[in-house]
């Protein structure tokens, strides 16, 4: 979240609670500007001096998104309980599964699978490469963050409930234990 100062860091903060309350009733193609700023109680002028569309306060929400989920994501590559780490990832996903059908399966995906991509890149250079070393960094975080999407957005796009602890097991089965050093 860009900060520039306290009463800017509160609007933008109103902003995104909005725009996220908002998504929990309506999907976001249905949403307006209109009904942003009304549930912010910030004017039009307010919202169009931080963002010039819906869609871009959108992907600075998916992008903060991401962030917190990379933070969980990541160390299931270097953790000696990756079963945990994935269940981590799949009940954090659980817990805001309406913004995150959204980010993954919504209006937004495209950009979202690709903010995913290169932040998971970015980050995952930064992880401790003795715990990936039959591998090369890039190509793991790259899969793994790839493969973390697709099972993710497979799993809010079912009908039927998929438990977060299967999930689970499909992202440490198919995306964490391949790239750990002992699989």
């Amino acid at each position: 979240m860009r900060l520039r100062d306290a009463r800017g860091w509160k609007t933008m903060r109103a902003l995104h609670e909005a725009v996220i309350d908002l998504i929990q009733d309506r999907p976001l193609e249905r949403l307006t500007i209109d009904n942003i700023v009304e549930r912010a109680r910030v004017s039009r002028a307010t919202f169009y001096r931080h963002y010039s569309t819906k869609e871009q306060l959108v992907e600075e929400i998916g992008t903060d998104e991401i962030d917190r989920l990379l933070d969980i994501v990541l160390p299931c590559f270097s953790r000696s309980d990756p079963h945990a780490s994935s269940l981590a990832v799949a009940k954090y996903v659980h817990e805001n599964r309406r913004l995150w059908s959204v980010l993954l399966t919504g209006g937004a995906e495209g950009v979202m699978r690709r903010r995913f991509a290169h932040l998971a890149q970015t980050r995952g250079a930064l992880m401790d490469k003795g715990n990936v070393a039959h591998l090369p960094l890039d190509l793991c975080a790259a899969w793994g963050m790839a493969g973390t999407v697709e099972i993710l957005a497979w799993w809010l796009r079912q009908e039927c409930p998929v438990s977060v602890d299967e999930v689970a097991s499909y992202l440490e089965r198919l995306t964490v234990r391949p790239a750990l050093p002992e699989y």
